[in-house]
């Protein structure tokens, strides 16, 4: 692979790195902002998976963890509506 890790992470590199990333958070989150910027599926599409994703969390038997869900589905798509 040209530009892959010289070697694998232990699994406690990867738990590092899924909570802090490398880069920190704020390019993380530019480049999901881009990488939603070139999202290629029509408005009905994106409606579709929206919806999908809010019915995996309205039957969570736990309510709190349904809470935490829903904030953790509504962050990155808080913004969608006024892009379609």
């Amino acid at each position: 692979m040209l530009l892959g890790r010289q070697r694998k992470l232990t699994g406690a590199e990867r738990l590092r790195v899924a909570l802090w990333p490398t880069r920190g958070w704020c390019r993380s989150l530019r480049y999901a902002i881009a990488a939603r910027g070139r999202l290629h599926a029509t408005p009905h599409a994106v409606a579709l998976g929206l919806a999908a994703a809010g019915v995996f969390s309205a039957f969570q038997p736990i309510l709190a963890f349904k809470c935490w869900l829903l904030r953790l589905l509504r962050w990155p798509t808080r913004k969608l509506a006024g892009r379609l």
